[in-house]
């Protein structure tokens, strides 16, 4: 269970009370990608994410609800759009990347990977889902 820890810390003379949460044993590893893109509707957003997942590209995608505003053909646009978050290997980000430019309906796919770590257990279960 997490609890708070409180502590001091002087910078350049400057006294800082700081409180920090202490996980514990949690253990954190890596090899796991996370890769964001947006579409124009939920039906969108839920057939991306289905084919994805049963393609075993990833195991896991997240849809939310955004406002987005963003600069296309020469002014700035604002709509709401359906954010894919997407968990998969590093092994399969490749892949999932060539997928999406062949099946992403924008003809510029916001494509943005970033490497990050998990709770073990959870990239466990994920690596075993994207080999079976």
């Amino acid at each position: 269970m997490a609890y708070g820890k409180k502590c001091k810390a002087k910078i350049n003379k400057l006294e800082v009370k700081i409180t920090y949460i202490d996980y514990g044993f949690v253990k954190m590893s890596g090899d796991i990608n996370l890769l964001f893109t947006t579409v124009d509707s939920k039906e969108k957003a839920q057939k991306l994410a289905r084919e994805i997942v049963e393609k075993k590209l990833a195991a896991c995608v997240s849809i939310s609800e955004v406002n987005s505003t963003y600069y296309w053909e020469k002014k700035v646009v604002e709509e709401r759009e359906y954010l894919l978050i997407i968990k998969t290997s590093k092994e399969k980000l490749e892949k999932l990347i060539n997928w999406l430019k062949e099946n992403h309906p924008y003809q510029v796919p916001e494509l943005i990977a970033i490497e990050a770590e998990a709770f073990e257990p959870y990239l466990k279960w994920l690596k075993e889902y994207l080999t079976m």
